[in-house]
């Protein structure tokens, strides 16, 4: 009953792939990246912290579910490392992905274009690192695409 009323102040369900993501309804910064890839569009979700824990993680476990998205995606990918704290080992997902094709040529271009996101991923998190190192430094970058 409580969801029924939540629906009448959330957003419309998207119907296609071309809507604009209302920022609205999404903590500051969780949403990382969205990827266009052959028509296909994916959206990366991530906290800062979420994202450091994965740089530092020496493994990282992927895992897929079918049931909890609506079209016009198809499958939400969530990335997960072990933390420890306070002695306990954990399992915690620290990086989701909605994607929208589920075929196997939609993981290859995704896999291509998540290479780019990696590298991205890489820059943000060694710029950020160098902020917390020099905090009176000005940081000049010359970037190229990848």
């Amino acid at each position: 009953m409580t969801n029924h009323h939540r629906r009448k102040q959330r957003p419309k369900d998207p119907e296609d792939l071309m809507f604009i993501v209302d920022e609205t309804y999404i903590p500051s910064n969780f949403l990382v990246d969205d990827v266009v890839v052959d028509g296909k569009r994916h959206l990366v979700f991530a906290t800062a912290v979420g994202l450091s824990l994965l740089s530092r993680a020496e493994r990282w476990f992927i895992d897929g579910t079918f049931k909890v998205v609506k079209a016009p995606f198809h499958q939400l990918l969530s990335i997960h490392v072990f933390v420890r704290r306070d002695g306990a080992v954990k399992q915690v997902p620290l990086c989701y992905v909605l994607m929208s094709g589920r075929r196997k040529r939609d993981y290859r271009s995704a896999n291509r274009n998540y290479c780019v996101f990696a590298v991205r991923l890489f820059a943000f998190l060694f710029i950020h690192s160098l902020k917390q190192w020099l905090p009176n430094g000005k940081l000049i970058f010359c970037l190229s695409q990848v």
